[in-house]
C-alpha cells in the first residue's frame, strides 16, 4: 500500500520504521519498505511513525 508520511515528518528517514496507517477503517502496523516513486489512487498520511529510529537498517530492507 502507498501512504504519506505523517504530517510534519516528512523529512525524516522513514525506511525500516513501523507506521501505525488507516486501513479498512482501522489503524493497522505497517513497516516502511520503500519511499519515493508514484503513489498509486489518493494516498493517505501515515497516522503515526511508532519507533524513533528504523529497526531493521535501512541497508537490511533493501536488501530484502
Amino acid at each position: 500500500m502507498s501512504y504519506l508520511p505523517p504530517l510534519g515528518q516528512e523529512g525524516e528517514e522513514a525506511l525500516g520504521r513501523r507506521v501505525a496507517v488507516p486501513f479498512r477503517g482501522e489503524v493497522q502496523v505497517g513497516v516502511v519498505v520503500g519511499e519515493g516513486g508514484r503513489p498509486w489512487g489518493y494516498p493517505r498520511h501515515d497516522i503515526a511513525y511508532m519507533d524513533p529510529a528504523p529497526s531493521p537498517p535501512p541497508a537490511d530492507i533493501l536488501f530484502l
